[in-house]
Protein backbone atom coordinates (compact mmCIF):
# COMPACT_ATOMS: atom_id res chain seq x y z
CA UNK A 1 0.00 0.00 0.00
CA UNK A 2 1.42 3.52 -1.07
CA UNK A 3 0.12 6.93 -0.25
CA UNK A 4 0.49 10.45 -2.23
CA UNK A 5 1.91 13.40 -0.29
CA UNK A 6 0.66 16.58 -2.55
CA UNK A 7 2.05 20.06 -1.41
CA UNK A 8 -1.07 22.08 -1.90
CA UNK A 9 -4.36 21.88 -3.44
CA UNK A 10 -2.75 21.65 -6.78
CA UNK A 11 -0.62 18.60 -6.39
CA UNK A 12 2.22 20.56 -8.00
CA UNK A 13 4.82 18.78 -5.74
CA UNK A 14 4.03 14.98 -4.74
CA UNK A 15 5.93 12.65 -3.25
CA UNK A 16 4.58 8.63 -3.25
CA UNK A 17 5.53 6.68 0.23
CA UNK A 18 5.73 3.00 -0.54
CA UNK A 19 4.72 2.26 2.81
CA UNK A 20 3.34 -1.87 3.13
CA UNK A 21 3.49 -4.40 0.59
CA UNK A 22 -0.34 -4.86 1.29
CA UNK A 23 -2.71 -2.70 1.18
CA UNK A 24 -3.32 0.49 3.42
CA UNK A 25 -5.94 -0.38 6.44
CA UNK A 26 -4.86 2.55 8.89
CA UNK A 27 -3.09 5.18 9.41
CA UNK A 28 -2.89 8.30 11.47
CA UNK A 29 -0.52 11.70 11.47
CA UNK A 30 0.90 13.74 14.44
CA UNK A 31 -0.77 16.45 15.69
CA UNK A 32 1.93 18.66 14.32
CA UNK A 33 1.61 16.98 10.94
CA UNK A 34 5.60 15.60 11.02
CA UNK A 35 4.86 11.61 11.43
CA UNK A 36 2.84 9.57 9.81
CA UNK A 37 1.64 6.04 10.85
CA UNK A 38 0.52 3.21 8.65
CA UNK A 39 -0.54 -0.13 9.31
CA UNK A 40 -1.52 -2.55 6.40
CA UNK A 41 -4.63 -5.11 6.64
CA UNK A 42 -2.43 -7.75 7.67
CA UNK A 43 -2.05 -5.57 10.53
CA UNK A 44 1.05 -6.78 12.57
CA UNK A 45 3.57 -3.88 11.55
CA UNK A 46 3.20 -0.02 12.26
CA UNK A 47 5.09 1.37 10.65
CA UNK A 48 6.21 5.58 11.01
CA UNK A 49 7.06 8.19 8.48
CA UNK A 50 9.05 12.00 8.18
CA UNK A 51 6.42 13.48 6.40
CA UNK A 52 8.70 16.10 5.48
CA UNK A 53 11.55 13.40 3.76
CA UNK A 54 8.70 10.58 3.14
CA UNK A 55 11.50 8.64 5.01
CA UNK A 56 10.73 5.47 7.17
CA UNK A 57 11.94 6.67 10.59
CA UNK A 58 10.82 3.14 12.68
CA UNK A 59 8.74 0.33 12.64
CA UNK A 60 6.92 -2.01 15.43
CA UNK A 61 5.05 -4.79 15.90
CA UNK A 62 2.13 -5.29 16.89
CA UNK A 63 2.42 -9.51 16.66
CA UNK A 64 2.38 -12.02 13.43
CA UNK A 65 -1.09 -13.18 13.27
CA UNK A 66 -2.77 -11.02 11.06
CA UNK A 67 -6.02 -8.88 12.28
CA UNK A 68 -7.77 -5.52 11.49
CA UNK A 69 -5.98 -2.20 12.79
CA UNK A 70 -9.16 -0.18 14.10
CA UNK A 71 -6.89 2.92 14.88
CA UNK A 72 -4.15 4.31 15.62
CA UNK A 73 -2.94 7.54 17.54
CA UNK A 74 0.20 10.05 18.63
CA UNK A 75 0.23 11.44 21.77
CA UNK A 76 0.52 15.49 21.72
CA UNK A 77 4.63 14.91 22.31
CA UNK A 78 4.61 12.31 19.15
CA UNK A 79 6.88 10.33 22.39
CA UNK A 80 4.31 7.78 22.45
CA UNK A 81 2.21 5.78 19.62
CA UNK A 82 -1.10 3.87 20.00
CA UNK A 83 -3.39 1.11 18.47
CA UNK A 84 -6.34 -1.14 18.53
CA UNK A 85 -6.97 -4.55 16.30
CA UNK A 86 -10.30 -6.87 16.51
CA UNK A 87 -8.07 -8.97 19.01
CA UNK A 88 -9.05 -6.71 21.80
CA UNK A 89 -5.07 -5.77 22.80
CA UNK A 90 -4.43 -2.15 23.18
CA UNK A 91 -0.67 -1.86 22.22
CA UNK A 92 1.87 1.53 23.34
CA UNK A 93 4.97 1.93 21.72
CA UNK A 94 7.55 4.53 22.29
CA UNK A 95 8.20 6.94 19.41
CA UNK A 96 12.00 7.98 18.21
CA UNK A 97 12.95 11.66 18.63
CA UNK A 98 15.35 13.47 16.96
CA UNK A 99 18.70 14.01 17.86
CA UNK A 100 19.14 10.27 19.20
CA UNK A 101 21.92 8.54 17.72
CA UNK A 102 22.34 4.91 16.14
CA UNK A 103 20.01 1.99 15.03
CA UNK A 104 19.76 4.03 11.64
CA UNK A 105 18.29 7.69 10.94
CA UNK A 106 17.23 7.30 14.67
CA UNK A 107 17.98 5.52 18.21
CA UNK A 108 15.74 2.69 18.87
CA UNK A 109 13.12 3.70 21.55
CA UNK A 110 13.25 2.38 24.79
CA UNK A 111 12.04 -1.20 25.69
CA UNK A 112 10.05 -2.54 28.56
CA UNK A 113 11.79 -4.72 30.97
CA UNK A 114 10.41 -7.71 30.81
CA UNK A 115 6.66 -8.43 33.17
CA UNK A 116 4.18 -11.00 33.77
CA UNK A 117 1.82 -9.42 31.16
CA UNK A 118 -1.10 -11.53 30.17
CA UNK A 119 -0.44 -14.64 28.07
CA UNK A 120 -2.57 -13.27 25.20
CA UNK A 121 -1.24 -9.56 25.01
CA UNK A 122 2.82 -11.30 25.29
CA UNK A 123 1.21 -13.84 22.07
CA UNK A 124 0.13 -10.88 20.09
CA UNK A 125 3.25 -8.65 20.57
CA UNK A 126 5.63 -11.53 20.84
CA UNK A 127 6.99 -11.14 24.43
CA UNK A 128 8.98 -8.54 26.21
CA UNK A 129 11.48 -11.56 27.28
CA UNK A 130 11.93 -12.43 23.51
CA UNK A 131 12.20 -8.93 22.57
CA UNK A 132 14.90 -8.61 20.04
CA UNK A 133 15.73 -5.13 20.79
CA UNK A 134 16.25 -6.12 24.76
CA UNK A 135 17.65 -9.38 23.72
CA UNK A 136 19.37 -9.80 20.42
CA UNK A 137 21.10 -6.45 19.93
CA UNK A 138 24.03 -5.60 17.97
CA UNK A 139 23.23 -8.41 15.72
CA UNK A 140 21.86 -6.05 13.00
CA UNK A 141 21.55 -7.67 9.88
CA UNK A 142 22.60 -11.06 10.42
CA UNK A 143 18.65 -10.98 11.64
CA UNK A 144 15.82 -10.85 9.32
CA UNK A 145 13.45 -8.15 9.88
CA UNK A 146 11.52 -9.75 12.04
CA UNK A 147 13.83 -9.43 14.62
CA UNK A 148 14.51 -5.47 13.70
CA UNK A 149 10.82 -4.72 14.86
CA UNK A 150 10.03 -3.27 18.19
CA UNK A 151 7.44 -4.93 20.26
CA UNK A 152 4.94 -3.61 22.42
CA UNK A 153 6.40 -1.50 25.70
CA UNK A 154 2.73 -1.68 27.36
CA UNK A 155 -0.36 -3.34 26.76
CA UNK A 156 -4.45 -3.65 28.29
CA UNK A 157 -6.36 -6.78 27.10
CA UNK A 158 -10.02 -5.53 26.05
CA UNK A 159 -12.31 -8.37 26.11
CA UNK A 160 -15.03 -5.88 23.42
CA UNK A 161 -13.98 -6.53 20.63
CA UNK A 162 -13.32 -3.28 18.14
CA UNK A 163 -12.16 0.05 20.04
CA UNK A 164 -10.66 3.74 19.20
CA UNK A 165 -7.84 4.60 21.15
CA UNK A 166 -6.46 7.97 22.19
CA UNK A 167 -3.83 9.41 24.37
CA UNK A 168 -5.39 11.51 27.03
CA UNK A 169 -4.81 14.86 28.24
CA UNK A 170 -2.67 13.26 32.01
CA UNK A 171 0.77 12.32 31.17
CA UNK A 172 0.58 8.26 30.11
CA UNK A 173 -3.23 7.80 29.75
CA UNK A 174 -4.65 5.92 27.27
CA UNK A 175 -8.50 6.24 26.49
CA UNK A 176 -10.18 3.94 24.77
CA UNK A 177 -14.03 3.48 23.51
CA UNK A 178 -15.18 0.43 22.61
CA UNK A 179 -18.14 -0.96 20.39
CA UNK A 180 -20.07 -2.51 23.00
CA UNK A 181 -20.26 0.91 24.22
CA UNK A 182 -17.33 1.02 27.16
CA UNK A 183 -15.34 3.47 27.71
CA UNK A 184 -11.68 2.83 29.61
CA UNK A 185 -8.84 5.27 31.05
CA UNK A 186 -5.68 3.63 31.20
CA UNK A 187 -2.29 5.14 32.58
CA UNK A 188 0.94 2.99 31.56
CA UNK A 189 4.35 3.26 33.25
CA UNK A 190 6.54 5.15 31.12
CA UNK A 191 10.03 3.62 32.28
CA UNK A 192 8.83 -0.03 32.84
CA UNK A 193 6.04 -0.57 30.61
CA UNK A 194 4.02 -3.65 30.62
CA UNK A 195 0.69 -4.23 31.65
CA UNK A 196 -1.57 -1.32 31.52
CA UNK A 197 -3.70 0.08 34.70
CA UNK A 198 -6.80 0.52 34.02
CA UNK A 199 -7.45 3.88 36.33
CA UNK A 200 -11.95 4.26 35.12
CA UNK A 201 -14.57 2.47 33.14
CA UNK A 202 -17.98 3.56 32.19
CA UNK A 203 -20.60 1.83 29.89
CA UNK A 204 -23.25 3.26 28.19
CA UNK A 205 -26.32 1.32 27.75
CA UNK A 206 -29.05 0.86 25.51
CA UNK A 207 -31.63 2.44 27.62
CA UNK A 208 -29.35 5.63 27.69
CA UNK A 209 -27.78 4.92 31.24
CA UNK A 210 -24.12 5.16 32.19
CA UNK A 211 -22.70 2.30 35.20
CA UNK A 212 -19.44 3.54 36.16
CA UNK A 213 -16.41 1.45 37.52
CA UNK A 214 -13.48 2.40 39.07
CA UNK A 215 -9.88 0.82 38.29
CA UNK A 216 -8.48 -2.53 38.84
Amino acid sequence: GGLDEADGPTRESMTIIAAHEHSLACLALSVDGRRLATASERGTLIRIFDTSLAQQLQEVRRGTEKVSITSIAFDKSVSWLAATSDKGTIHVWTVRQEGQTGGGPMAPAPVAQPTAATSEALAESGSAKRNPQYNLAGLGGLLPSYFSSEFTFAQYRIPFGRCLVAFGGEEHSVLAICEDGSYHKLRFDPTKGGDMTRVSFCKFTDEGRAVRGGGF
